[in-house]
């Protein structure tokens, strides 16, 4: 897929479908990268990958205990997305943040 120009986005919070591959491009330069959705890391099922795109529906998540609170989300996954760098933008804990 390199080679033939493919290229793939990690999995992200604010993006990622739950079942389903998805396609986003850099405004910038128009490059096409695949974005995968949360069902394909292994042990979080249809229920967990859905209870995720309900909750970023309602708020965007701030931290990695509020992903916690509002999904399905296990520790062992949360250690999983912590393996894969999936975590990165979030904080760790709740700070005050505001929505302006």
């Amino acid at each position: 897929m390199f080679a033939r120009g493919i290229k793939i986005k990690n999995i992200d919070f604010n993006t990622s479908k739950a079942m389903r591959f998805g396609v986003e491009v850099d405004p910038q330069t128009g490059e096409k990268y695949i974005v995968p959705p949360f069902n394909i890391i292994d042990s979080l099922g249809e229920a967990a990958a859905k209870s995720i795109i309900v909750a970023r529906d309602k708020k965007n998540f701030t931290s990695v205990n509020d992903l916690k609170a509002r999904t399905q989300v296990t520790n062992t996954q949360m250690k999983i997305f912590e393996d894969l760098n999936i975590v990165d933008s979030l904080s760790n804990d709740e700070q005050i943040s505001f929505d302006f």
